[in-house]
């Protein structure tokens, strides 16, 4: 099957490529495709004519897309739906990734794909209006929501903890905030079965099945890098509330209270097993002292 993959620049997208079933998929990133362009987008896309296209890419600076709600939509809605267009045209298949970001956080229970989306910040809004695109562009598609993905690619919460635990000796993190911390790589792995799938269409969502605080998820991290003799001075986590948070830093967008995805009907269809969170995140955390030395 003939690939091609928006966004190999990202940290989904770099894994992704490294563990690609496809020998001749391709790759593009935003030096290689402006996605601010439609154009750029529909020339790629028309040479190279694939049979399945992944779109990785995304604007994701929740707090920045606040002011830049332009390039927000620019990248994650018009620039999907220019994708979906030519899948339409070309009879390829589409495969978007897309957020927990689209739920306002009222529920406590996890998410179902068919729960009402009301996005609390302009970056949510901005998938949402993505999602909607690639629904009625009339291609073949399969949208993935997941939630709080890391991994030791690039940049992305895990490295940005950990540097900032290696010089601050006391980290306040948000304690109300509850959610689905994913791997990349376990994200990448769903969606490498999901396009072996061709019935595997609609909405649906993923994540490795844990229901965490940020405040939890940051002492997950830190117990796991101190056993890896990774910080070289003990961290002191203060847990402060979302509203407290904001006060103190007010470019903050709002972010839902609780967020957990419900992915039971995917990993049905794909035959995954439930996935233990700590197991991933201590598979990351490997990963990240390889690459570091």
């Amino acid at each position: 099957m003939k690939v091609l993959v928006f966004g190999s620049g990202g940290q989904l997208g770099q894994v992704l490529r490294r563990t690609t079933p496809y020998r001749d998929a391709i790759f593009l990133d935003r030096a290689a495709v402006d996605l601010r362009d439609g154009g750029a987008i529909e020339r790629a896309l028309h040479a190279a004519r694939p049979e399945l296209v992944i779109n990785a890419a995304a604007y994701n600076a929740v707090d920045r897309a606040e002011s830049e709600t332009g390039l927000a939509h620019a990248i994650n809605e018009f620039a999907p739906a220019t994708m979906a267009s030519a899948c339409s045209t070309l009879g390829a298949r589409f495969i978007h990734l897309s957020t927990d970001y689209v739920f306002d956080g009222a529920i406590s229970r996890p998410y179902r794909p068919d729960d009402a989306a009301n996005p609390r910040n302009a970056y949510g809004r901005s998938k949402l209006a993505g999602e909607r695109q690639v629904h009625a562009a009339g291609a073949a598609h399969l949208v993935i929501r997941t939630a709080w993905v890391y991994s030791e690619v690039g940049r992305n919460f895990l490295p940005t903890i950990l540097e900032r635990a290696r010089t601050q000796p006391r980290l306040r993190v948000v304690s109300d905030q509850v959610g689905s911390p994913t791997s990349a790589w376990s994200l990448a792995d769903a969606i490498w079965r999901a396009a072996r799938r061709a019935d595997c269409v609609g909405t649906v969502h993923f994540t490795d099945g844990a229901e965490l605080s940020r405040y939890d998820f940051v002492a997950a991290i830190l117990g796991a890098a101190a056993t890896r003799g990774l910080l070289p001075m003990r961290v002191v986590v203060e847990a402060v509330s979302a509203a407290q948070f904001a006060a103190e830093n007010p470019a903050t967008a709002a972010r839902p209270a609780y967020s957990v995805l419900d992915s039971s009907g995917l990993r049905r269809q794909l035959d995954l097993q439930d996935m233990d969170w700590k197991e991933a995140l201590h598979a990351v955390m490997n990963r990240y002292v390889a690459s570091n030395g």
